[in-house]
C-alpha cells in the first residue's frame, strides 16, 4: 500500500514534476471558503478542547508539572481532536458536545486544588493556537482528506486558512512593546528578510509549487512579516493617537484606496510587468496588516487587565460587535478579501481572534467563581507560544519535505491521517524539547546574543 503511494522524484523526471507541480497549484486555485459559522464552530470546537485537557491534567495533579506525560496527554486531547476538525469536519459538533458534558460532570462533581491565576492565559492560549491551527493546515491542505472550502480563497470569501497571516499579525501585535527608533525595527526584522530570500530562492531553486495571486511572484509571509513594524512605527509618529485609533485610521484609509482610489482593480486586475506590479498582492496587503497590527496592540492591553465580571462583560459585547459587523461584510460590499487584507478582513480575523480571548476569559472567570484550579495553560500550548517563528519555519521545511517526497494528492484517507499525525507529533515535540531545555530561537534573543 505505501510502496503504491511514495512517489520519489527522479532527475530525468521534468515533465512528470511539471504536471504535478499543475495538479498541486490547481488543487488550491480559485476557491471561495466556507460560511463564518463554520469557522467560529471550529475554534468553539479548538477551545473546549484545550479545556477538557486542563480538567484532566487537574484531575492528575499534573498542573505543576511539564512531564512528558503530561505532554502526550495534551497531545491526544488536544492536537488530535484539533486534526479531526480540520479533516472530519462532521464529527466536529459531537467533539464538542463530548468535551462540554465531561466538563460539567468534572467541574460539578470532582473535587480540584483551590483557584491559582494563571499568567496570561487569553493571550498565550490565542497565541498557540493560531500557530497550531496554522502549523496543521499549511501540510493538511495538500491532501483531499482537507476540505476545499478551508483552504485559502482566490480573491473575495472566508476560509478557516485565511485567518493564518492575519492571526501571526495579531501574535505579534498582541504582546510588541514599543520601540523607539526605526533603527531597531530595521535590526530586528533583519533576520525575517533572510529568511524570505531564501524561501524565495529554494521556491524558485527547485520549482515549488506556488499560488501567486496569494503574494505576488517574489513576495511571501516573510517579507510581509518584516514590512508591517516598519509601516507601523513610521506611521505612529504622526501624532499621539491610540492604537484603536491608529487601527480605525488606518484601516478605513486604506479601504478608501481600495474602493474608491482603484487601488482594489489594480490589485485584482493589473498585468505583473513590473516589479511593483508582479508583487502587488504582497504589497498592498501589507498595509491592510497594519490596521491589525495596531488594533492587536489595543487588543493585548485590554486582555490583560484584571478579570472581573465588568471586564468579562466588556470583552463579550467586543466580540459580539465584531461579528455583527463580520456578519454584514459577509454578505454585503466591501466583501472580505485576505488577498487585498481589506478592512473587513481585519475585523474577520480581529472577530475570532477577540472570541478566542473572550472564551479563555470566560473559562478563567468560572475556574476562580468555583475556586478550582482547572484553568492552568496546558504544556503543550506553552510550548508552541514560545519560539513561535522558529516553530513555523520547521513546519514550512517539513510540509516542503513531505510534498517534494509523497504525492499528497493519491493519499488515501488512513495514510493521509498518519502522515499529519506523525508531521504535527514532531512539531509538537520540538516546541516541548526547546522549552523542556530553556532554549529560546526568536530572532530577538538570537541578536542580543550576537551584540
Amino acid at each position: 500500500m505505501w510502496g503504491a503511494f511514495i512517489e520519489i522524484k527522479k532527475r530525468d523526471g521534468n515533465s512528470r514534476m511539471s504536471e504535478y507541480k499543475r495538479l498541486k497549484e490547481d488543487f488550491v486555485t480559485g476557491l471561495n471558503g466556507t460560511s463564518v459559522e463554520e469557522i467560529i464552530l471550529f475554534f468553539i470546537l479548538a477551545q473546549v478542547v484545550q479545556w477538557a485537557a486542563m480538567v484532566a491534567t487537574a484531575l492528575l495533579h499534573w498542573q505543576n508539572k511539564t512531564t512528558k506525560k503530561r505532554f502526550f496527554l495534551e497531545f491526544v486531547l488536544i492536537v488530535l481532536p484539533i486534526l479531526t476538525g480540520v479533516t472530519f469536519t462532521e464529527y466536529t459538533t459531537m467533539i464538542i458536545a463530548t468535551c462540554v458534558l465531561f466538563l460539567f460532570i468534572s467541574v460539578s462533581v470532582a473535587s480540584f486544588p483551590k483557584y491559582r491565576a494563571p499568567p496570561s492565559p487569553a493571550i498565550a492560549s490565542l497565541r498557540s493556537l493560531l500557530l497550531l491551527v496554522t502549523a496543521i493546515a499549511i501540510l493538511a491542505v495538500d491532501f483531499k482528506i482537507y476540505p476545499r472550502r478551508f483552504a485559502k480563497t482566490e480573491n473575495y470569501g472566508t476560509g478557516l486558512m485565511d485567518i493564518g497571516v492575519g492571526g501571526f499579525i495579531v501574535s505579534n501585535g498582541i504582546q510588541t512593546k514599543t520601540v523607539s527608533t526605526l533603527l531597531d525595527i530595521v535590526v530586528r526584522s533583519m533576520p525575517l528578510v533572510l529568511l524570505g530570500l531564501a524561501k524565495l530562492a529554494l521556491h524558485k531553486g527547485i520549482d515549488y509549487q506556488e499560488h501567486t495571486s496569494e503574494y505576488g511572484v517574489h513576495w511571501n509571509f516573510f517579507f510581509s512579516l518584516c514590512a508591517v513594524p516598519i509601516i507601523v512605527n513610521v506611521v505612529s509618529r504622526i501624532g499621539p493617537f491610540t492604537p484603536f485609533m491608529f487601527g480605525l485610521y488606518a484601516g478605513l484609509g486604506y479601504q478608501y484606496a481600495l474602493s474608491f482610489a482603484g487601488l482594489e482593480d489594480w490589485v485584482m486586475h493589473a498585468p505583473r510587468t513590473t516589479l511593483i506590479s508582479q508583487n502587488k498582492e504582497g504589497i498592498a496587503s501589507s498595509f491592510g496588516f497594519v490596521s491589525l497590527f495596531f488594533f492587536s496592540q489595543w487588543m493585548g492591553t485590554n486582555s490583560k487587565k484584571i478579570l472581573t465580571p465588568k471586564q468579562l462583560g466588556y470583552n463579550v459585547f467586543l466580540t459580539t460587535t465584531l461579528f455583527a459587523l463580520v456578519f454584514y461584510f459577509q454578505n454585503y460590499s466591501p466583501l472580505i478579501s485576505r488577498r487585498l487584507a481589506n478592512f473587513p478582513y481585519a475585523i474577520w480575523v480581529l472577530g475570532h481572534c477577540q472570541l478566542l480571548i473572550t472564551l479563555n476569559l470566560s473559562w478563567d472567570f468560572i475556574a476562580k467563581y468555583f475556586n478550582k484550579d482547572i484553568a492552568q495553560t496546558p504544556v503543550l500550548m506553552q510550548a508552541l507560544n514560545r519560539n513561535q517563528l522558529f516553530i513555523f519555519i520547521v513546519s514550512n521545511v517539513l510540509t516542503g519535505i513531505c510534498n517534494q517526497s509523497l504525492n499528497t494528492l493519491t493519499a488515501s484517507t488512513e495514510q493521509s491521517i498518519a502522515i499529519l499525525a506523525v508531521y504535527i507529533l514532531v512539531i509538537t515535540s520540538i516546541a516541548y524539547l526547546l522549552m523542556a531545555n530553556h532554549i529560546n530561537l526568536s530572532p530577538g534573543t538570537l541578536l542580543k546574543r550576537i551584540y
